[in-house]
């Protein structure tokens, strides 16, 4: 849910809207999860999917699929070709 909601996102102008992407992008996971925000980021949160916040690092991995597993969910894919 996180990285999902980083998607959404193109790059920020300052950093108090790479802070709100974060935030988001944490919340989502939280409640997907049932947990709290600080649950959340310290267990679940990969980091660099919150490193790459403020980027079109996400995005990207959300538009370019080519050669991922096809039995991954579009938000596993994105996740995967994030974090590889």
């Amino acid at each position: 849910p996180g990285a999902e909601v980083l998607g959404r996102y193109r790059c920020p102008r300052d950093c108090a809207q790479v802070q709100q992407q974060r935030i988001a992008a944490v919340d989502a996971a939280a409640e997907a999860l049932g947990n709290t925000r600080a649950v959340a980021r310290s267990s679940y949160v990969h980091p660099a999917v919150l490193d790459i916040a403020g980027s079109n690092a996400v995005a990207a991995a959300y538009d370019d699929r080519d050669g991922v597993v096809d039995e991954l969910t579009p938000d596993e894919r994105a996740l995967l070709r994030l974090l590889t």
